[in-house]
């Protein structure tokens, strides 16, 4: 699916499934050793704090456990895990001998917003079986640092809002709750190109190009013009080559403050 979209080949009817999105993107990117990807991932995840707190996750995983994520040697994803508070689309399990383990609760979305209100608030949810994982099914280790990351393509900290009222607001809270999107996952793959090799250089060149043809990327300015503008002296003619007709209103000539006849 990742190789056959980078080359214009798609299902439609999977292109907008998240969560084949999901298992296509993380089922790749889990190959990726934890200095490469997953740490400039992890510092893409941002808090509601305020101040220094808004470093992102990977400062706070970083403080619970004594040790940079480049000293994880191994990662385990967990896709669809049960609990009892609800099936969250992927659960990262860092871990290393004589480390504490790093659990990163993923809930990935599309197009779509989370589900449920309240006590039905599927990331306040998702929070609370953070606070027992020794409910996960299949089993996790229920001594780590954990938090739950909510994964879009649009600002959601309205929707992180809700969720901390739903489960209780607090600075802990806001410290354990993270919003990241798919355009920060594009930009951690593009960067890890350079400091990557063989077929782990591959694969973040593929999930790149894939989020990108996937229009799944942050704004990076305006594309140049095909033509010279540098002439252009306030006459709409000048602008003919790149301008349409149902472009130029009739009657108006030039652009002086506004437009003027």
């Amino acid at each position: 699916m990742l190789v056959a979209e980078i080359h214009g080949k798609y299902v439609a009817e999977a292109r907008e499934d998240e969560d084949y999105l999901t298992s296509t993107v993380f089922g790749h990117l889990r190959y990726l050793p934890p200095a490469h990807f997953w740490k400039p991932f992890l510092r893409s995840c941002r808090s509601l704090s305020s101040g220094k707190e808004r470093a992102g996750a990977l400062a706070y995983l970083e403080e619970q456990t004594g040790a940079e994520i480049d000293a994880y040697g191994r990662l385990q994803t967990i896709f669809w895990p049960t609990h009892a508070k609800g099936c969250p689309d992927l659960v990262l399990v860092f871990t290393h001998e004589g480390l504490r383990p790093i659990v990163v609760c993923i809930e990935a979305k599309l197009r779509s917003g989370k589900s449920g209100t309240d006590d039905r608030d599927q990331l306040a949810r998702y929070l609370q079986a953070c606070d027992s994982l020794e409910g996960f099914r299949p089993e996790i280790p229920a001594n780590s640092a954990s938090i739950v990351v909510y994964l879009t393509e649009h600002d959601s900290r309205n929707e992180l809002l809700d969720s901390l009222k739903a489960y209780g607001d607090s600075f802990i809270a806001r410290r354990r709750l993270y919003r990241v999107e798919w355009q920060d996952i594009q930009k951690a793959a593009e960067e890890a190109q350079a400091s990557l090799e063989g077929v782990c250089e591959q694969i973040a060149r593929d999930i790149a190009g894939f989020l990108r043809v996937r229009d799944l990327t942050h704004f990076r300015g305006m594309t140049p013009p095909p033509v010279d503008l540098m002439p252009f002296d306030g006459r709409l003619s000048a602008m003919a080559a790149i301008l349409t007709i149902p472009d130029i209103p009739s009657g108006l000539t030039h652009i002086c403050g506004g437009w003027g006849k």
